[in-house]
């Protein structure tokens, strides 16, 4: 590889800007899972600003060396730039027409939301321009398929960082050696996470660095809030570890005796093995400990699906060995520890599928919102908004626990349940009436019911009736939005900064 660079005649710059370039890329990759798998804003902004980042110095090498500078646009980005482009779509200001043209219902909530709202935007418009004696021909309401603009907006801005991220790495990373070097990182961080989740489970500690657990005490979740998170990303890491491992392996010698095979063990190849095993084991441990369904058999299926498929490709007395002693390592240990958690979990999915509310309900109603937004949907990134009007009374789907330490809501008697996902007000009912106080400043949550015309949540929750409520006890909430707002029969209030809401009954 240095002849490689020595013909090209690479200067001391473009090694420089080489490495920086690679560097940041692998930074991105070790950091993005440590602050609580940057689901928080802070941390997936910084996400997008270290890639911005690397992105300059990319165009700064290519603005000096173009003749040097890799630019090779792989099909892998034709399915992320389709994303992009559909976000896109559903972010553009169309006119009604157009809108309804595309999305009847969508057309319908905004005139549902709007009573008696005009097609033109007149108003203290028009009244300023009557008082001036002017005419003033206004342009129509403009208004994007999207019915939570701004977490579309949110998600395109993270799509765009992803691709971004993807372009970089394919051009940065060109060789067999810096792929595998990378994969070995990847692996190395996937391994810390899961003896890092494994440990504070074991322990009984149960915090992420310095912060208490409140959510998922009772598995393993690394330095991630959310079981599944945890769970997909040790995914990936096990199915890299074992294609790494197995592609090292080497066939012994026929004429090696048994005591060669086993000096053979200590060479550097053979250590490296030893230690992928190793890291194989923590990982597989890890994603059993995390209490994960849908991940472990996900998991643990695809490994097992690999393994069979390389035994398959070649088979060997070494492959087979390998395999069992993977098998042996993972289970044992895992059956006393959290055999009973783990089949106590999948005892209670049965009744999860079952139960009026239940998972079901929601895989029922998401179906219905599929049927009525078909063709452009509801915008990308906006499930937790638009399902509160398809929920039922019954449903007792689980609250976002993958948001960051203020993810979920600590409410009393299992409220947290229905006010994570109410995000929309109650209808107002003058013989249960909620007043709404804003007794000081707090840190901006989740938004509450949308502002059709500005995309931006309006909104606070103060829904009427909801279980726990135990008389009228005070909740906070968090959120922010432009301005009060009276929509389609819903209270709602609102102001420009970021506020702690509480409800309170009025006796």
């Amino acid at each position: 590889m240095s002849s490689q660079r020595a013909k090209r005649g690479e200067s001391r710059l473009e090694k420089t800007l080489d490495l920086l370039i690679q560097g940041g890329l692998l930074l991105v990759v070790v950091l993005a899972p440590l602050p609580f798998g940057s689901v928080e804003p802070w941390a997936y902004s910084a996400l997008e600003l270290g890639v911005a980042g690397v992105a300059l110095l990319y165009l700064y090498r290519l603005f000096l060396f173009p003749a040097t500078t890799r630019v090779t646009f792989s099909p892998l980005l034709i399915p992320a730039a389709g994303l992009l482009l559909l976000m896109g779509a559903q972010l553009l200001p169309l006119p009604a027409g157009w809108v309804r043209a595309i999305s009847p219902r969508t057309a319908e909530l905004y005139e549902g939301t709007l009573l008696g709202a005009p097609s033109r935007a007149s108003g203290v418009t028009q009244a300023d321009a009557a008082a001036l004696g002017q005419a003033r021909d206004l342009a129509p309401i403009r208004r994007p398929l999207s019915q939570a603009a701004f977490a579309t907006r949110t998600y395109l801005l993270k799509g765009a960082a992803f691709t971004l991220f993807l372009f970089l790495f394919l051009n940065a990373f060109r060789d067999a050696w810096q792929i595998r070097r990378v994969l070995y990182l990847f692996v190395a961080v996937g391994t810390f996470e899961a003896f890092y989740g494994v440990l504070e489970y074991l322990s009984g500690h149960q915090h992420i660095f310095t912060y208490q657990k409140r959510f998922y005490t009772d598995a393993a979740t690394g330095t991630f809030i959310n079981r599944n998170h945890f769970a997909a990303f040790l995914e990936m890491t096990l199915l890299v570890a074992l294609g790494l491992l197995f592609s090292r392996l080497r066939e012994p010698q026929v004429e090696e005796t048994w005591r060669e095979r086993l000096l053979a063990l200590t060479d550097r190849r053979a250590s490296l093995n030893l230690t992928l095993l190793l890291c194989i084991a923590i990982v597989s441990v890890g994603l059993v400990l995390s209490y994960s369904r849908a991940g472990i058999i996900l998991g643990l299926t695809a490994a097992g699906c690999f393994c069979l498929a390389q035994l398959r490709h070649g088979w060997s007395l070494q492959k087979t060995l390998l395999v069992a002693l993977l098998a042996g390592v993972v289970f044992v240990p895992v059956y006393g520890v959290g055999y009973w958690t783990l089949t106590g979990r999948y005892a209670l999915l049965t009744g999860e599928m079952t139960t009026p509310g239940g998972r079901m309900a929601v895989w029922r109603k998401t179906a219905e919102i599929i049927r009525d937004f078909p063709l452009a949907g509801t915008g990308v990134g906006t499930f937790q908004y638009v399902f509160p009007r398809y929920r039922e009374a019954t449903t007792t789907a689980r609250g976002d626990r993958g948001r960051g330490p203020a993810g979920g809501r600590d409410l009393p008697g299992g409220a947290d349940l229905v006010a994570s996902r109410r995000r929309s007000v109650g209808r107002f009912d003058p013989s249960n009436r909620v007043r709404v106080r804003t007794p000081g400043r707090g840190t901006s949550r989740d938004g509450g019911l949308l502002s059709p015309d500005t995309g931006e949540p309006a909104c606070a929750d103060v829904s009427d009736g909801m279980p726990g409520d135990a008389g009228g006890r005070i909740r906070e909430h968090r959120t922010r939005g432009a301005r009060p707002c009276l929509i389609g029969g819903w209270r709602c209030l609102s102001w420009g900064s970021p506020r702690s809401w509480s409800t309170e009954r009025w006796p």
